[in-house]
């Protein structure tokens, strides 16, 4: 459950406290799933009443005064099956009204039986319109993605013959999903048992798959291998993860599995944190020294569209931090002219803790759908204001984080051909924790965020004006 003073005070959504009630909307579920019973049951003793055992809360994405869509993953009990179940749904709130006429239009779409009730839900006194998994408005190759069968039989084959060859056959397979954001993409991963028809040896194959909701899953695997073979020829392929295969018919990337733990899961106030640290600068200096044919540019116009619309998106959920972010802002807008010529660079546009994985004594970058070229500030100003962020969510003191900041700036500058002026950097890092951190504490919800987002404020201040993360690194000009 969120707790109740970070729920935003909504007036043209003011059923927001309800749906983020994990509890309560355990209850609006198990009401609904019993209620609307599949039209080719014949009776409701064929039917028995579903118990919904447990509801989580995955994913949140707020839009103020528009809508809130989220997540949710029940734990159900099945009389008839003797069994437990696990089914996960989505549903997007709407302004008074506001659900009827879309769900009017979701239903004219291809839908499929989902394992429990119908592929859509409509709750009217929340004006809440449910699409219940595998069912989703954007993704449609999400049905055969998470379907076994399907897997087996008609995605996998090709991946294991681009794998091993034309001769090696799927014998045991197990699968899981690990990440599903409504209406962008779904992530499984798969642990594979191959066997080769002609000689009988068998393999092993750990990998994740990817399906998207457009085409952009084609334009990162084409980086992905470009990349691949850049790092195999200077003996850089750990830094990482292998692709696979892309699935254009079905907009799946397959990718090899790296084993291990991210760096987002780490003690951050460790030792062993700053070691890791410094290994993750070396791969983000690979990562930015080696050029790719990329059309997805970096946009200091857009960045600076996305700053200024904080002011309104920021001010409208806590109206007291106006006084601060208003100049702030102005004064970051102002210097943006001051930045001066940057080196270009291959960016990984999504640069934080959880996209870094400890592989093999290595710090390997995941999650390659964001890269891009631009100025590497922007991704290192990405990657510390995250740091910061996390710092502040777990009540780790300034002076720890900054420490292990240090350790990565101090071996990233080490690692590349230019130097990073600390004006530039620190504009970044700033800019970042407005436009990136402080943005998510608002359009995410997560627990604890909007208790700091005056802290993210007040922490973007001081390093705009150079009272905060001076000596961010030695070498920082």
């Amino acid at each position: 459950m969120i707790p109740s003073q970070e729920i935003p005070h909504d007036k043209r959504l003011p059923q927001m406290a309800a749906i983020l009630d994990a509890a309560n909307m355990r209850g609006v579920f198990q009401d609904a799933l019993n209620a609307q019973v599949p039209d080719d049951i014949a009776s409701k003793h064929e039917y028995p009443e579903l118990q919904v055992r447990n509801c989580k809360i995955e994913w949140i994405k707020y839009k103020p005064d528009n809508n809130c869509t989220v997540c949710y993953r029940l734990a159900i009990d099945h009389s008839l099956r003797d069994s437990q179940a696990e089914l996960i749904l989505y549903g997007r709130i709407y302004a008074a009204g506001g659900a009827l006429s879309r769900l009017l239009k979701a239903q004219s779409a291809s839908l499929v039986r989902p394992t429990f009730g119908r592929p859509m839900l409509h709750l009217p006194e929340l004006d809440m319109i449910v699409w219940v998994f595998p069912n989703d408005r954007k993704l449609d190759g999400l049905p055969k993605f998470v379907d076994p069968r399907c897997l087996r039989d008609e995605l996998l084959p090709e991946v294991v013959k681009a794998t091993f060859g034309p001769d090696w056959q799927i014998v045991e397979m197990a699968h899981d999903i690990v990440h599903y954001v409504p209406e962008h993409a779904c992530t499984v991963r798969l642990q594979l048992d191959v066997q080769q028809a002609r000689t009988g040896n068998g393999r092993s194959l750990n990998l994740y798959g990817k399906t998207y909701y457009d085409d952009e899953g084609a334009e990162t695997y084409r980086i992905m291998r470009e990349l691949w073979a850049q790092g195999s020829r200077s003996h850089n392929s750990l830094s990482m993860a292998q692709p696979l295969l892309y699935d254009s018919k079905h907009k799946i990337l397959w990718q090899a599995s790296l084993a291990g733990a991210t760096l987002h899961g780490q003690d951050l106030s460790s030792s062993q944190f700053c070691a890791l640290m410094r290994e993750a600068a070396v791969t983000v200096a690979w990562l930015h020294r080696s050029p790719v044919s990329c059309s997805r540019l970096f946009s200091i116009g857009d960045w600076l569209a996305k700053l200024e619309g904080m002011r309104d998106v920021l001010v409208r959920i806590r109206p007291s931090c106006r006084e601060r972010l208003e100049p702030l802002i102005d004064r970051l807008r102002s210097q943006a002219e001051c930045l001066g010529k940057q080196p270009a660079a291959t960016l990984h546009g999504d640069l934080h803790l959880g996209n870094f994985q400890v592989y093999r004594g290595k710090v390997a970058l995941i999650d390659m759908d964001n890269v891009r070229v631009g100025p590497p500030s922007r991704d290192i100003g990405s990657f510390i204001a995250g740091v910061f962020y996390q710092g502040l969510l777990r009540g780790i003191a300034e002076r720890v984080i900054q420490t292990a900041v240090t350790s990565f700036c101090d071996e990233y500058e080490q690692s590349v051909p230019w130097k990073t002026p600390r004006f530039v950097l620190n504009w970044y890092i700033a800019t970042s924790l407005l436009t990136e951190r402080a943005r998510r504490c608002v359009m995410r919800l997560k627990s604890g965020g909007l208790n700091i987002l005056e802290d993210l404020i007040d922490l973007a201040a001081r390093i705009e004006s150079g009272d905060a993360v001076q000596q961010v690194s030695s070498r920082v000009q």
